[in-house]
């Protein structure tokens, strides 16, 4: 990335299991993941190279919080951490951009 110059969390993003198309107004981030089919609302925000965002799901019929805190590795990579609520279970993740 150049100097001085700071990704954008708006596009369309693919990782394993689940695409998701986020959009950005300043430092907020909305938009959808579609994960087995199903989209569920992203709620988030960014800041300098960080972006942190969550959305909803449901395991065995109960509702679950997936909230993933990553830093722009380029334009068009995003890698971190995520974490599932109420079970507490995390691990990592990358994203790529599609264009």
């Amino acid at each position: 990335m150049r100097p001085g110059s700071r990704p954008g969390a708006a596009g369309r993003w693919r990782r394993v299991s689940a695409v998701c198309t986020l959009k950005q107004d300043g430092n907020k981030v909305t938009g959808k993941c579609t994960v087995e089919g199903v989209a569920q609302d992203v709620t988030g925000e960014i800041a300098d190279q960080k972006v942190t965002f969550q959305h909803g799901g449901e395991y065995n019929g109960e509702a679950l919080t997936i909230t993933y805190s990553g830093t722009f590795e380029s334009a068009t990579s995003l890698t971190g951490e995520v974490n599932v609520k109420p079970y507490d279970v995390g691990g990592t993740f990358k994203a790529k951009k599609k264009e």
